[in-house]
């Protein structure tokens, strides 16, 4: 099962004003955004979600991916959860 998980994300605007996310803050802590990877719109499957787009980037030497929702204004994550 996948769970939608909030986060919040300090991003900077180009000069073409597009979204360049920089920083993600989760539970507290700060995440440097190392690099980006892609940019493409993808809804993740099995979540519910309006066009978002999706940002593959490095984090903490790891590759990750970020969600941001135009519709609502919201950054989110992906967690997988294991049920049974």
């Amino acid at each position: 099962m996948k769970k939608r998980i909030p986060i919040s994300v300090e991003v900077v605007f180009d000069d073409d004003g597009a979204l360049i996310p920089k920083k993600l803050f989760y539970k507290g802590r700060a995440f440097e955004i190392e690099r980006l990877i892609g940019i493409r719109s993808y809804c993740p499957p099995g979540i519910p979600c309006e066009s978002p787009t999706e940002y593959v980037a490095v984090i903490g030497g790891l590759r990750r991916k970020i969600y941001f929702e135009q519709s609502t204004n919201k950054w989110f994550s992906v967690k997988e959860y294991n049920v049974g």
